[in-house]
């Protein structure tokens, strides 16, 4: 393997429901290689089925890293997932394994190839206001309030996305800058590591029918059970690991609030929605893309990338 002189990293990403998991762990088995996580929402623990982990059988075939890192109540961010996939991306080399960097998450991956605005001390009176309003007037309010101090960053992230909504506005009221200003004087312009990204996606039809069964598929493996016992182990709807697409849907059903139906058709609405949304970020990144999963097309870049001899 050759790392002497720069690091080298193979990226797979994607919507969500692309195929992007498979691919890795295919391409893992065949080269030897070892998966670095880049969803933000399988780093929860007890949440299995709904953000979609790779099953036992196929942790214990080809080790995962960064799965499982903290409770549904614990926050996390950007900053810390580069701080662990540093460490994990060395203990791979070391291994002699080639690591795959897998996952849905745009700002991750961003972040790990090209480092993060630095981020200004926030004081605690600040945290303590946004987290006052969040919990009297809603997270919707909080991204209104953005919206009216930096629109352009409002428009990027979901109104319901509120570990970013909060990172934004404390950024703005600790600096009096918009934290879009300062990415831009940023640029993302530092080389952590040489990558070849795989991005993969689907037609349209193909990738909303995906999501269809997938959520189907997920509700027959337990997914409202997994809920139910979330629930009981005293995490709730207002928990981060809830930001999940689906938890506060099947909450919801759990409660008796709304019929099975309706929870189902909201999860497809936002799970697209979602898809739309890394579509949209991906596609600016200039990857390598492809629509199907040509297994042999990815090998074969893969191994002239980490420059493997077949």
């Amino acid at each position: 393997m050759v790392y002497e002189k720069v690091k080298k990293c193979v990226i797979i990403c994607g919507p969500t429901a692309s195929g992007k998991t498979s691919l890795a762990i295919e391409i893992s088995r065949r080269i030897g290689g070892e998966v670095i996580n880049a969803d933000s929402r399988q780093i929860y623990r007890f949440m299995d089925v709904g953000t979609g982990k790779p099953t036992q059988e196929e942790r214990k075939e080809v080790p995962h890293h960064l799965i499982d890192l903290i409770n549904p109540d614990e926050r996390f961010d950007a900053g810390r997932f580069i701080e662990i996939a540093d460490r994990a991306y060395d203990e791979i080399v070391k291994r002699g394994k080639f690591p795959i960097m897998v996952g849905g998450t745009g700002l991750y991956i961003r972040a790990f190839e090209k480092g993060l605005i630095p981020s200004p001390p926030i004081p605690q009176e600040i945290r303590e206001e946004i987290l006052r309003k969040k919990e009297e007037k809603g997270v919707k309010y909080l991204y209104y309030e953005l919206k009216k101090i930096d629109p352009e960053t409002a428009n990027r992230i979901s109104p319901a996305d509120f570990p970013r909504i909060e990172r934004a506005l404390s950024y703005y009221l600790s600096t009096g800058q918009k934290i879009s200003e300062a990415r831009k004087r940023h640029g993302f312009k530092e080389k952590r590591y040489e990558t070849l990204k795989i991005y993969i996606e689907p037609p349209r039809d193909v990738l909303y029918e995906a999501i269809k069964k997938r959520i189907y598929d997920m509700i027959k493996r337990g997914w409202i059970e997994e809920t139910e016992r979330l629930l009981k182990m005293g995490y709730d709807e207002n928990s981060p690991g809830f930001t999940s697409v689906g938890y506060r849907e099947i909450a919801s059903f759990i409660r008796g609030k709304v019929s099975m139906e309706s929870a189902i058709a909201s999860i497809y609405k936002k799970t697209k929605d979602y898809a739309r949304r890394q579509i949209f970020w991906f596609r600016k990144e200039n990857p390598f893309k492809i629509e199907n999963l040509d297994v042999s097309m990815v090998l074969k870049a893969v191994e002239e990338f980490y420059e493997i001899c077949s």
